[in-house]
């Protein structure tokens, strides 16, 4: 995560001077090299870890099976009215996302990697490594102990916790399922509604 944090921002700062200075588009553009590294490094450590090649990690965190449409569905509905409660209590903490991060947020290259690049590489991060390094000692330190650390590393306060519960959820999934390919199709079904309801408040004139 920090090699691809570190990347994103080297990446971000030769675009901003290819592109003659800082932009949101540069940092957006920039801000890929992060779910790359995570999907590169991740294959390489699982599959060294598993003796597999990479192909192969690639393939199960892939293997979306026919009945695998009811994670995402069922996360939809559980998580996401969590998601919006845990908003509402971020706001009333008085704790904001920063106005640059509100920008990358909202930027379209952003809003489709959230659905995209984004849930692999978080996943064969998240779900794939650090649960891996965690469930020798079970799921009670397993599932929580991967929700708090891929909330935490997101660093903005507002959102760490806004993440939380969906982070939890995606643990506990990956606990109850023995799979990847589930955790991966319900990050990516979250962030692409999300995307699609900050589209929508975007053009009705709501600020994000």
């Amino acid at each position: 995560m920090l090699a691809g944090q570190v990347t994103a921002f080297v990446a971000a700062l030769v675009l901003s001077r290819v592109l003659g200075g800082f932009s949101h588009t540069a940092a957006a553009l920039g801000n890929l090299a992060l779910p790359v590294v995570l999907v590169l490094g991740g294959l390489c450590l699982i599959s060294r870890a598993n003796g597999l090649r990479w192909r192969q990690t690639a393939a199960l965190a892939l293997d979306f099976r026919t009945g695998d449409w009811v994670y995402p569905v069922l996360y939809l509905l559980i998580v996401l009215p969590a998601s919006f409660g845990t908003a509402v209590l971020i706001q009333g903490l008085g704790l904001t996302v920063g106005e640059v991060h509100k920008a990358l947020l909202t930027h379209p290259v952003t809003m489709v990697a959230g659905f995209t690049l984004v849930p692999l590489g978080e996943e064969l991060w998240g779900r794939g490594l650090v649960y891996g390094a965690l469930r020798r000692w079970g799921p009670w330190v397993a599932v929580p102990g991967t929700a708090i650390l891929t909330a935490a590393v997101h660093l903005d306060p507002a959102q760490v916790l806004a993440t939380l519960p969906g982070m939890f959820a995606l643990s506990w999934l990956r606990w109850r399922t023995g799979r990847l390919a589930p955790c991966v199709a319900a990050h990516a079904a979250n962030n692409f509604v999300l995307a699609a309801l900050l589209s929508l408040a975007l053009r009705l004139g709501f600020s994000a």
